[in-house]
Parts: structure tokens; sequence; C-alpha cells
């Protein structure tokens, strides 16, 4: 005699074969979170910072500084660049006073820091890291912006 599935037991093989996605999926991403770990680990040992990293309250900044004297030329990439966006201009500026370019945070070599992302937050943690960095004012800004 042949049993006829009902309704109780398909629903019953849908959410055994839905735990079973769930655990493949959770495994999926815990091999991800893993890889990600250890490939940001190598990509530090081989690309290190050029400049310093500076705790500015429980995150750091990476900076980099050149030449001397002042005013001290500050270079902000913003617009999620890097500070090596500026590596062919840093040296030119440094053979005549000293310049910093920086990332902010999450961005280059940078820690991620606290949200919510706002123009006092960046104005803040650049204060901090000048002076947590020992960086002589005054200052000179630069942060170029591209109007679409």
């Amino acid at each position: 005699m042949k049993t006829v599935p009902t309704s109780h037991s398909r629903g019953q093989g849908c959410l055994v074969w839905l735990g079973r996605m769930a655990v493949v999926v959770g495994g999926l991403v815990l091999l991800g979170a893993i890889y990600e770990s250890k490939a940001e680990a190598s990509d530090a040992r081989v690309y290190p910072p050029p400049g310093k990293l500076v705790d500015v309250g429980g995150y750091r900044l990476h900076i980099n500084c050149t030449g001397t004297g002042g005013p001290t030329v500050v270079i902000d990439a913003g617009l999620g660049d890097w500070s090596t966006m500026w590596a062919w201009v840093q040296p030119e500026v440094a053979k005549t006073t000293q310049v910093c370019t920086y990332d902010r945070a999450g961005n280059g070599w940078s820690d991620a820091g606290p949200m919510p992302r706002t123009a006092v937050q960046y104005a803040k943690e650049l204060h901090t890291l000048l002076h947590e960095a020992n960086i002589p004012g005054p200052y000179v800004l630069v942060d170029i912006r591209s109007e679409a």
C-alpha cells in the first residue's frame, strides 16, 4: 500500500529543507568572515602604512608627514579617498614646508570611527589627530571637493 504525503508531512519537509539552507548560509557567512579577517591581516603586513597610526580616542587614524617648516599643510583626501592619492603632490610641497596627509576614519589605514560621520566629527578627529601627533600649527588645510 502506498502512502500519500499529507500537507503536514510536506510542511515538515519544507522546514527541514529551510533549516539545512540556514545552516549552509550561516556556514558560508562564517567562512567569509574568517577569510576577510585573515586577508586584512595579510594586507597589513604586506602594505604597512607609510606614516603612523595615532590614537584619537579609542580608534586610530593614519597620518603621514614629510618636510619641515611652517605653516604645516594638512591635506584631507575627503570623498572616501586615501592619503595615497596625494603621493605625487606631497614630495613637492615638502620641499618648502611640512605637509601631512591623513586618512579619515574608516578609510585607508585608519580604523573605523564612531557614527554618525558628520562634518563636526571629521573636524574633531582632525583636531585631536594633529594634537596627539604633536604636529605644530599654524595649519593650511587643503580639502579638494569635486562638484558634480
